[in-house]
């Protein structure tokens, strides 16, 4: 599991908001082994159990405003 792990580190894109943890993956990749190794314990403690820890279920959606006078979204 720790080169899927490090597989899917490497996937993530950096410019993304953090979570509600803050912790971005810049900050993990700064940490690099011992994190990763860490990482891939919680990882691997939840599919052995089936279980998601509640702080990991949660995200926080940040509505923005519409420009003046949108009506309805235009997919690109």
């Amino acid at each position: 599991m720790k080169d899927e792990t490090e597989h899917a580190l490497k996937s993530m894109k950096y410019e993304k908001a953090t979570g509600p943890d803050i912790v971005s993956v810049k900050m993990i990749e700064a940490q690099e082994e011992i994190e990763i190794n860490k990482m891939e314990s919680i990882v691997n403690k939840m599919y052995n159990t089936g279980t998601t820890p509640k702080s990991l279920s949660r995200s926080i959606f940040i509505t923005l405003p519409k420009r003046v006078g949108t009506i309805k979204c235009d997919y690109i």
